[in-house]
């Protein structure tokens, strides 16, 4: 996957939280992914390049999958894009969401063509 995010169409899908299951602010996730050109879509559709999920076994994902388009955890996506964002503070640490502290290939990458 190349990591030119100029013009790429993503979504974001269930609480945001960084490697450590710190929350993000969605806002600032948005900002942040729109200051590297990508544009944010409320929902996935057709021609959504990129879904990025709290969790990477939901229907949602599955479904995002299943039509072509690539699924990154959020702590993939903030770390293949060089994003930095603020923890939020209004959110608990998030016990559900995937984290990745185990060696091998990323899980949270799912189905879907290169980007």
């Amino acid at each position: 996957m190349t990591t030119n995010s100029h013009g790429l169409l993503v979504c974001f899908t269930g609480p945001a939280y960084g490697p450590s299951g710190e929350p993000i602010l969605r806002a600032d996730l948005k900002a942040a992914a729109q200051a590297l050109g990508m544009v944010v879509q409320d929902n996935f559709s057709v021609g959504t390049d990129l879904l990025v999920a709290s969790r990477s076994d939901t229907v949602k994902a599955a479904k995002a999958a299943s039509r072509g388009i690539k699924v990154l955890s959020y702590p993939a996506f903030l770390s293949m894009f060089k994003v930095v964002v603020k923890p939020g503070k209004s959110s608990p640490r998030c016990p559900y969401a995937d984290t990745h502290t185990h060696s091998g290939p990323h899980p949270s990458l799912i189905g879907g063509p290169e980007l």
